[in-house]
């Protein structure tokens, strides 16, 4: 590893996390420089808490930018800081340092677990999925504030009512921009299809998403130019229990 590379890596929560209600696995394949995703989750009595990150350039000047960005997410989840204030928190740290000469895009994201409200944030970030009855019937809106890092507002904390069995993917450009050999986009598309073709095979959590950051990579003829992350996050219902909870 490189020492960027290295450097991410330690910032990885384990990749799947589950209660009887609610479950978070992650997925990180990096470039071949290291390009600053990075994604965490932590679950206490009422929440299920997660973020997704993705900083601008490479190497360790970015994995530096998203340990920042991380680090004040943790700072203000810990502080039971509300999602827009959690929001701030990031945005600050990162102006800050980075004077805003440089920034993070990401999603701060909480699911109430009894009764399966999602809310989350989004810094210029791609739009989420939702996964209903496994297939993917539409991106989740939020009005999008500026990436953290150039100072600005927390403009909307949008939220969605999940229903029992629901998953929603978050998921970092370099899963849709990737392209082919020929010039061909991954796109949002292509991952609905494969996220709702692999979620209808049975397949757990942390293997659909093995497969399909390696259909991106294979996409890109196995050479990536940017990070490609993945996080899913599934509600199992208010009367789940840890042996009954379905598998999304």
């Amino acid at each position: 590893m490189t020492l960027a590379a290295s450097m991410q890596w330690d910032l990885l929560p384990p990749l799947t996390v589950r209660c009887s209600h609610a479950l978070a696995c992650g997925r990180l394949e990096p470039a071949y420089e290291i390009a600053g995703d990075a994604f965490d989750y932590s679950i206490d009595e009422r929440y299920l808490h997660s973020a997704i990150f993705d900083a601008m350039g490479h190497g360790v000047e970015s994995t530096l930018m998203t340990t920042l960005a991380v680090g004040a997410y943790r700072h203000a989840r810990r502080a039971d800081s509300p999602l827009a204030a959690a929001h701030r928190a990031t945005d600050e740290a990162v102006t800050a340092h980075c004077m805003e000469e440089a920034f993070v895009t990401g999603s701060i994201i909480r699911l109430e677990l009894e009764t399966g409200i999602l809310e989350w944030t989004n810094a210029g970030h791609p739009q989420p999925l939702l996964l209903r009855g496994h297939q993917v019937i539409g991106p989740l809106a939020c009005a999008a504030s500026l990436p953290f890092g150039l100072g600005g507002e927390c403009r909307a904390v949008a939220s969605e009512a999940l229903e029992p069995g629901d998953s929603v993917l978050f998921f970092t450009d370099g899963i849709t921009e990737g392209r082919s050999d020929v010039g061909e986009v991954f796109g949002t598309d292509r991952l609905a299809d494969l996220w709702s073709l692999h979620t209808g095979s049975g397949l757990l959590p942390d293997e659909i998403l093995r497969r399909l950051v390696e259909a991106v990579t294979g996409f890109n003829a196995g050479k990536l130019r940017d990070d490609a992350s993945l996080l899913q996050i599934s509600w199992f219902g208010p009367t789940a229990s840890h042996g009954q909870a379905p598998v999304p």
